[in-house]
């Protein structure tokens, strides 16, 4: 049944008020049956009717399976709908499609799937003068319904009635509170709304260079202040022999667009040939950068090639004066041109942009301040912290304010940041803390009553972590297996976060089918346990606590609290009778050490670096139970044992650093296993006493320095820091003398006689000569 003349009136009438005031509108619409598609054609047909042109509208569906719910209801909404409107439909499976893409409508199905980041993506699509539409279950029954989202979240042994569902209740009151959204009942006729003020007129107009580098035609494509700011800061990059732009902004500003212009701004001005590397967390993060740098080319009348990757995204944008390419993070750190434009930076590593810094003279790094890709505060904080105090270049720090697909004071991004977290701060600590308290984290009252501990918690990770999503925030308030601890000030501020998930506790015919191939959803370190050591498959019938994100106050790291939280957190699961505490991470030298410090054990490593952040993957794992320590120990020998005879290849590209630490252990042999020939033996002899080269012993060499690092450390012969790395990279990696040499920090005319007196030592050590 369709909404009441009266009732679609006033909701069209508050559409023409956001389009008077270039703000946007919500309209959810719960009930039963195809009475959702009946009343948003409806609206789509009177809107049309109102603004007298066809819009631009996008329907999003979560299967496009004929019979499936949202089939019907698409079905339905076509054939009510009397405007002869083309739309555009997708899956939430291709929502990074849309990513830059602009809509005046949005008809969203919630009923069988409310995924956070999509809702944080696709929402932002809408135009100031647009409007929403939420298909949503009954009002009454919104809370009890199951979404795809959710049952990803289920594991064994839980079931649907296991589901917390916090996330959900707070996401419909955010639907009640917030201003310029229709909540309208179509069960028993309720309707709610807040009517929005008004916004002020959008920043006056374009106040252009009187003199500019790049040409005109670049300034007047801009559309606003804040970007005409951007591509004069932009020139610098041509004037300088070296620059550092960042630049900040929320999402809907204009960052990726105003990029595209000045790096044609920056290939017409260029003497000679120009090559930038452009890196984002994925080719679809710079697609709207690429096509505002062919809008600009083509206004300038450059001619340009492109080419794209098998979805037909851009990849390469060449004309006759340069060339700008895609590369994926890693890469891009040691790519081979003038200059590098990183855009969505949030979303990588601080440690990895760093690299990326050191790779380029010039280099323009953007990021989202608060947004689904990643959280830009911890890059704020972190990232040009660093930056100011290298000092190697002049720095260009903007942020952009003004958005130009809505205005300021829009209600829709208000109710958006403030469902999905996206602007989640801290706690404000004047004083250094006198004692901390480890707590139980009452969710339940977090999502209702307290929100503002809720705030406090996720906006630690919001600074701390360079990858945040709306996501993390619905896993904690629904999943059945998620939980959190923290560490509070006797004022009672948040400054150390705990999020965990339960682990473990499998039955035979679960392990049976991860041994087969079977990946399920959650229970991380069991599953790689069961699959890279299936001796050892009855760890997934151990209990585990996995540590899904740990995060300090930024303004009390470095002081002990991680550590603090970790050995209360062990102490609490060992008295509940958990068996071990385990986490995953991307491998580096600070957060190795971090874990390996507090007593957990590595376990596992992926065989291939992540491709945005360019790290590996490791699990590590402290063992609590008695049996649990059995396992680990033979686990963790294994794990070295697979790690030593990988290095050369699948790893031979690891960072020394991460490598030793991974190959430190309590655990290990008690004694020097060689098994040398009696050639090997010898030709080792020669070497050591200086008769032949590396190059002659080094398959010998090969098998002592594997002895060595199987051996618990208890019983290895003593050995700095860079000799152990010298080991690593020479003659477990077989790298060449001089990259050995550059990857250990060591002079490459000293390293050949160095790793022969090393190797002496051990020789002489481990008694390899009466062997």
């Amino acid at each position: 049944m369709p909404l009441s003349r009266e009732l679609a009136e006033k909701i069209i009438y508050s559409i023409a008020d956001g389009i008077r005031s270039f703000q946007r509108r919500m309209v959810v619409l719960c009930g039963l049956g195809e009475d959702k598609a009946e009343a948003a054609a409806q609206l789509v047909d009177m809107y049309v009717d109102s603004i007298n042109r066809a819009p631009l509208m996008l329907y999003v569906i979560d299967s496009l399976d004929e019979g499936s719910v949202g089939v019907r209801q698409l079905k339905r909404f076509r054939e009510t709908l009397r405007s002869e409107l083309d739309f555009r439909t997708i899956t939430y499976l291709d929502t990074e499609s849309v990513m830059g893409l602009t809509y005046d409508i949005l008809i969203l199905d919630v009923v069988e799937e409310l995924r956070p980041n999509d809702i944080g993506r696709l929402v932002e699509t809408v135009r100031g003068g647009g409007f929403i539409v939420l298909l949503a279950p009954p009002l009454s029954s919104w809370v009890s319904n199951v979404t795809r989202f959710q049952r990803k979240l289920l594991v064994p042994p839980y079931s649907i009635n296991d589901l917390k569902r916090f996330f959900t209740q707070r996401f419909i009151r955010k639907l009640k509170e917030h201003k310029g959204i229709w909540l309208v009942d179509l069960e028993t006729g309720s309707v709610n709304y807040n009517e929005p003020i008004g916004a002020r007129a959008r920043e006056s107009k374009l106040e252009l260079p009187p003199s500019s580098l790049f040409p005109r035609e670049l300034y007047s494509m801009a559309k606003t202040n804040d970007q005409i700011k951007v591509l004069l800061a932009m020139e610098s990059l041509a004037k300088e022999r070296k620059c550092i732009l960042v630049l900040t902004a929320n999402r809907g500003r204009g960052k990726s667009a105003v990029l595209g212009l000045g790096l044609a701004g920056l290939m017409d001005s260029a003497k000679g040939r120009l090559n930038v590397v452009v890196t984002a967390p994925s080719l679809y993060n710079v697609q709207v950068l690429f096509e505002f740098l062919k809008r600009a080319l083509e206004e300038l009348g450059m001619e340009y090639k492109e080419e794209k990757d098998k979805e037909g995204l851009t990849k390469v944008v060449q004309t006759q004066k340069g060339r700008v390419r895609y590369e994926e993070p890693y890469d891009a750190a040691f790519a081979d041109a003038r200059m590098v434009v990183v855009d969505e930076a949030a979303g990588i590593p601080v440690h990895l942009l760093l690299r990326i810094r050191k790779n380029f003279r010039k280099a323009v790094f953007s990021s989202t301040a608060h947004g689904y890709e990643g959280a830009g505060r911890g890059f704020t904080v972190r990232f040009l912290s660093a930056l100011r105090k290298e000092g190697k270049a002049p720095l260009i720090e903007m942020s952009m304010r003004e958005p130009i697909r809505y205005a300021h004071e829009d209600p829709i991004e208000a109710w958006l940041y403030d469902a999905l977290l996206l602007d989640a701060e801290p706690a404000k600590v004047e004083a250094e803390p006198v004692s901390v308290v480890y707590e139980k984290a009452d969710l339940e009252k977090w999502f209702t009553e307290r929100e503002d501990e809720l705030r406090e918690f996720i906006g630690i990770y919001v600074l701390a972590h360079y990858r945040n999503r709306p996501d993390d925030v619905a896993m904690i308030g629904e999943a059945p297996h998620h939980f959190a601890r923290l560490l509070r000030t006797s004022e009672g501020a948040i400054v150390t976060a705990i999020h965990l998930a339960r682990e473990g506790g499998l039955d035979d015919d679960l392990i049976e089918q991860i041994l087969a191939g079977f990946e399920p959803s959650g229970n991380v370190v069991p599953s790689i346990i069961v699959k890279y050591y299936p001796p050892y498959k009855y760890f997934a019938k151990y209990v585990g606590w996995r540590i899904v994100r740990i995060a300090v106050h930024p303004q009390f790291t470095d002081r002990g609290f991680g550590s603090l939280a970790l050995q209360d957190l062990c102490d609490e699961a060992r008295k509940e009778g958990v068996d071990w505490v385990g986490a995953g991470f991307g491998a580096t030298r600070e957060l190795l050490n971090f874990w390996i410090k507090n007593n957990f054990v590595p376990v596992h490593i992926s065989p291939n670096r992540n491709p945005a952040s360019g790290e590996y993957s490791v699990l590590v794992v402290r063992p609590l139970s008695r049996r649990a320590q059995k396992l680990v120990r033979v686990a963790n020998n294994e794990f070295r044992l697979r790690l030593l005879n990988s290095l050369y290849d699948t790893y031979s590209d690891l960072e020394v650093e991460v490598a030793q630490l991974l190959l430190r252990s309590p655990h290990g042999t008690e004694e020097v296993k060689l098994g040398l020939s009696k050639s090997q033996k010898a030709r080792l002899k020669s070497y050591v006493s200086g008769i032949v080269t590396y190059e002659v012993a080094n398959d010998a060499i090969g098998k002592l320095v594997k002895a060595h690092f199987m051996l618990r450390e208890g019983k290895r012969i003593k050995l700095d820091d860079v000799e152990e790395r010298l080991l690593i990279a020479k003659c477990l990696q077989g790298r060449g003398w001089s990259d050995a040499a550059k990857a250990c920090n060591f002079p490459p005319s000293k390293i050949k006689s160095a790793v022969r007196g090393i190797i002496s030592r051990l020789w002489g050590g481990y008694g390899v000569e009466e062997a």
